[in-house]
């Protein structure tokens, strides 16, 4: 399916100027109630919209903000995009495009693969010039058409992973490692060989085992340990110590056209909190379970 195909010219505003995202929420919901007959009660989705804005993550470094609600008895995908005169400021971010997105609260693939969409088009630089450059409605929909912009039938993990992330290799000092989780406030990193393979993987509880004596696992009460004496046996270690020392084989992989609910299941029967995902033996992006979270049950 072609994204342009989920967008109608009478649901696409150019040329006007909004003080907040409210306004424009409240403009998009106008031209949809009458070009789609939109029977619920304006007031009772603007709050909807607004309630899921109040939880941030609608705005984007890229300029896109996708500000959205799931409704009750609502069995469609509404799709509203304005593109402001100037940026809306909202969440931190300087907004160029808006796109309002209504869909019902079971019907899911479409939209997060509509969402997915959009966001992956704002990535491309110069393909969301053109798009904010229009002008109009028609030439909107016209350069999306020409650009080919696909929505895929189905949900993957592809569409929710992280493809840009930190990692190590085998040479690193675990102190580079623990900067590295410090820096990316991340609990998890793949170690890569030169070739780019997934050949390890290094978590924070990784590192806190250096620091712990074995006869701690023995014991079961450790109250009377009240220094961080332990932790200091790994302060010494960690400008010396190389992560190829400490690393685990990884263990646990998705690919990129894994199912969203066979990622679930991996997280919950395993405990992980993170799982790489790999193509022909290389690492193209990583999943956290916060993902799934964030981007699928309050996306």
């Amino acid at each position: 399916m072609k994204l342009a195909s989920l967008l109608t010219e009478d649901s696409i505003c150019f040329g006007k100027s909004y003080r907040s995202m409210e306004e424009a929420v409240r403009e998009l919901l106008g031209a949809l109630k009458k070009t789609h007959r939109l029977k619920l009660p304006l007031e009772e989705v603007v709050t909807a919209v607004m309630q899921r804005e109040a939880l941030g993550g609608t705005a984007f470094p890229t300029g896109i903000a996708v500000p959205h609600a799931r409704l009750d008895n609502f069995p469609d995908l509404l799709i509203g995009v304005c593109v402001p005169q100037t940026p809306i400021h909202t969440q931190n971010q300087s907004v160029k495009l808006v796109v309002l997105m209504l869909t019902s609260k079971t019907e899911t693939t479409l939209y997060l693969n509509a969402l997915a969409s959009f966001l992956k088009l704002s990535q491309d630089a110069v393909l969301f010039e053109k798009l904010i450059g229009c002008g109009t409605p028609a030439a909107f929909i016209r350069v999306l058409q020409d650009a080919s912009v696909e929505v895929k039938k189905e949900i993957t993990v592809q569409a929710i992973m992280s493809a840009s992330f930190p990692y190590l290799v085998q040479t690193d000092t675990v102190k580079r490692a623990a900067d590295l989780f410090y820096k990316h406030s991340t609990s998890y990193l793949p170690v890569l060989s030169p070739e780019g393979n997934l050949i390890g993987e290094l978590t924070v509880l990784d590192l806190f085992r250096i620091g712990l004596p074995d006869y701690v696992f023995k014991l079961g009460n450790l109250k009377f340990l009240k220094t961080l004496e332990p932790f200091e046996e790994l302060l010494r270690k960690e400008e010396v110590m190389t992560v190829a020392e400490v690393m685990k084989k990884p263990s646990l992989y998705l690919e990129e056209d894994s199912s969203i609910i066979e990622a679930v299941h991996k997280f919950v029967s395993s405990n992980r909190r993170h799982l790489p995902v790999v193509k022909g033996g290389k690492i193209v992006g990583i999943l956290s379970y916060m993902h799934i979270l964030h981007k699928v049950l309050r996306a």
